[in-house]
């Protein structure tokens, strides 16, 4: 069985092998999957994540494993921390952009950029090439989301979330760029280490998540609508955070007991740690 990893910022994988086709998740740089079929094209691919399946265009990828970690010179590995980070082609922010990544993407550091103002790192690309980042758009190892306690991660995936307010919904969307409701919430559980199915059915069948009473609704709980074609977050008790078009087509705040959704809710499940 064939592997390959994502080399674009984001790629779209979609229903059918057409770039018209619909979008039915994303992959950001760097991640893995396993060809299933491969065209001139297209590939039919599983991601390594959450094994969804979709079709990727072939130029946006590469063959193999993305060797991140084990890069000669490799000084550590670093994920963006901020919405967005600009990836240069030289170490000032007058100079073009080569690309801009999403949160989450992790990315070998590879030195310290010589003859730069303080604060610029070297890193290396998915696609090959070097670039050049400010280092406050990075988190070491990823431990802007790191959590050992039940409280603590309640905590962060609240705090993690709201950064997301105000993100334009997009279908299929699963990056900083744009997401869809069940794409933010695996977003957010992704960031710290958790893993969760891609949609939103999924999500609520899984043998990850057990169903609770609205009475013991705490922070980092899903509620799922509309039988199970919808799901948000709760951030407290009265409040849940979802990527929705009702109202505003944005990442938003909703009242868990605002009767547009009470009218919707189908259960609140609770992620398993155990």
């Amino acid at each position: 069985m064939k592997h390959g990893f994502v080399t674009a910022n984001v790629a779209n994988l979609h229903r059918n092998p057409d770039a018209l086709s619909e979008v039915v998740t994303q992959a950001r740089m760097g991640e893995g999957f396993r060809v299933l079929d491969a065209g001139a094209d297209w590939l039919h691919i599983s991601l390594d994540y959450d094994a969804y399946e979709g079709y990727i265009e072939a130029r946006r990828t590469r063959d193999g494993h993305w060797p991140a970690q084990k890069a000669v010179g490799v000084t550590g590995v670093a994920a963006i921390r901020n919405l967005f980070a600009n990836i240069y082609v030289g170490p000032k922010v007058q100079r073009p952009l080569q690309t801009v990544l999403p949160m989450g993407v992790r990315l070998p550091v590879l030195r310290r950029a010589e003859g730069a103002e303080e604060g610029w790192l070297v890193v290396g690309l998915a696609d090959g090439r070097e670039g050049f980042a400010q280092a406050a758009d990075l988190s070491a190892g990823g431990r802007e989301w790191a959590w050992s306690t039940p409280a603590q991660l309640r905590q962060s995936l609240v705090r993690t979330a709201r950064r997301f307010l105000g993100i334009p919904y997009r279908w299929g969307g699963a990056s900083s760029f744009g997401l869809d409701c069940s794409g933010l919430v695996q977003y957010v559980y992704y960031l710290h280490g958790l893993i969760l199915p891609r949609d939103a059915n999924q999500q609520a069948e899984s043998g990850r998540t057990r169903r609770i009473p609205r009475e013991e609704l705490v922070p980092g709980d899903l509620i799922f609508f509309a039988k199970y074609g919808h799901v948000g977050m709760a951030i407290s008790h009265h409040e849940f955070i979802h990527a929705t078009t009702h109202l505003d087509p944005v990442v938003q705040i909703s009242a868990v007991d605002d009767q547009h959704w009470v009218e919707r809710t189908d259960e609140i499940r609770r992620y398993i740690l155990d």
